[in-house]
């Protein structure tokens, strides 16, 4: 079995924030490209719609805000990285692979949260995470039938 990264769902009741998933994936260390950002704070959403943001301006924000992101494609790059184009060539998890993207954070309505990792050490540290919090994490492998990282 290929190990992808992992998802899980939250509930409606269920108060996990944004920043606390970006924090305890070390968002800091990386330089994030930011896509469908969609959140209930339209600030924090146009502060971020320079599609490359600082990862540890992105958990202070998200954290000063106190939102909770209903839509959001997230791609992690080492900090230094310097993208040549408006968009990094990251579209599925094949073109993920053979990037220098360390791992892509998909939010959709609020509840599904998708993580791919290349990284397994990380994968596993934040499965210890997500279950501390209640949350039963699953497993994404090479059967995953999303085919684009898309929220939309």
């Amino acid at each position: 079995m290929s190990i992808r990264g992992l998802r899980f769902q939250t509930g409606q009741d269920d108060h996990i924030q944004t920043a606390s998933i970006f924090a305890s994936l070390d968002a800091y260390k990386y330089r994030w490209y930011i896509d469908n950002l969609d959140t209930l704070d339209q600030e924090l959403d146009s502060e971020f719609n320079v599609k490359f943001s600082d990862g540890e301006k992105l958990v202070k924000e998200l954290r000063f805000h106190n939102v909770h992101a209903i839509f959001g494609e997230f791609i992690a790059f080492d900090k230094n990285y310097e993208c040549t184009s408006d968009e990094p060539e990251v579209k599925d998890w094949n073109e993920f692979v053979k990037s220098p993207a360390k791992m892509v954070v998909l939010i959709v309505d609020c509840y599904y949260i998708d993580i791919y990792l290349k990284d397994l050490e990380v994968l596993e540290r934040f499965s210890r995470f997500i279950s501390s919090q209640g949350f039963t994490p699953e497993i994404i492998d090479e059967t995953d039938a999303r085919y684009k990282f898309k929220v939309w």
